[in-house]
């Protein structure tokens, strides 16, 4: 049999092992383990015994001692560990949002994003309404071609981060390559002029650009709008009609939005409904409503 590797010694399951460290704590519970036992040793001892060794008086006095002591050590190990708790849970908080953000734009990957949709509309059929952004960011390639890899970076970011302004509240998604989402929920019914309102704000602050290489760089985007339950309940149909009407926005030149619309559906599918479930498509062209 080959010798082990070095390297593997200090392993546990494939892992790195955590090096042992005697900490505060350790050192705190030791004493505490030693001045209970010192506190019960007249349990343990007669008290003919004790009273050979010490008086009452004395031995009464290093009891008080003795309990005060522990009290406060306990109350030190409490708070640390406590802080450690605390500690531990930023950490994890932070590894959460670390896992389900693009490190690009600063948005919440696509999976994650999803998840929030789907979990925000399912809350909001019989209450309330959910308005979905679809963002694609025009001509991000030749951004990328020209200027550098970074520089596209750059406008990833800056989209993320204008989108945050101008929908205040919503919640931000990277859905691949050159998409962004956003979506934002209301216990009423959102207002479609209050969508199309923050759309145009969006793309009004985009064209004004930010610095790259010490030169402004103008962005554009197209923009496609759903709703719900106004267009769909379901999120995944939702998302198709955002796409339908980003596609419309392209078709009208770029740098502007579309709100999906039954005209828009029966342009592209007309009796074909292979992609959205016919519940869906009766409820965009009106011929359904909201469950009570």
């Amino acid at each position: 049999m080959s010798a082990p590797n070095p390297s593997l010694r200090n392993t546990i399951g494939g892992k790195p092992a955590l090096p042992r460290r005697f900490t505060v704590e350790h050192a705190l519970i030791l004493v505490l383990v030693v001045l209970v036992a010192a506190h019960s040793v007249h349990f343990v001892l007669p008290y003919e015994t004790l009273s050979t060794m010490v008086t009452a008086q004395a031995l009464a006095q290093l009891e008080m001692a003795s309990t005060a002591l522990i009290i406060i050590i306990a109350g030190a190990i409490y708070a640390l560990m406590s802080e450690r708790l605390k500690t531990h849970r930023v950490i994890n908080e932070e590894l959460r949002l670390k896992h389900n953000t693009d490190l690009v734009s600063g948005a919440a990957m696509r999976g994650h994003f999803l998840d929030d949709l789907k979990r925000t509309v399912a809350s909001h059929r019989k209450s309330g309404s959910v308005a979905l952004v679809i963002i694609d960011i025009d001509h991000l390639k030749q951004i990328n071609d020209a200027l550098g890899h970074g520089a596209g970076d750059d406008v990833l970011g800056f989209c993320a981060r204008i989108a945050r302004q101008a929908f205040p509240g919503a919640s931000v998604g990277r859905l691949g390559g050159d998409e962004l989402a956003v979506f934002f929920s209301s216990d009423d019914v959102i207002p479609e002029r209050y969508v199309t309102d923050a759309c145009s704000a969006y793309l009004a602050t985009l064209r004004e650009g930010l610095f790259i290489a010490n030169r402004r760089q103008a962005v554009s985007a197209s923009l496609g709008v759903a709703l719900a339950p106004g267009h769909t309940d379901n999120a995944n149909d939702m998302l198709s009609f955002a796409d339908l009407a980003l596609q419309e926005a392209k078709r009208g030149g770029r740098g502007a939005w579309s709100v999906f619309s039954p005209e828009i559906l029966n342009q592209t599918y007309g009796g074909k409904l292979t992609m959205l479930s016919e519940v869906s498509v009766r409820a965009a062209r009106g011929e359904g409503g909201r469950e009570s």
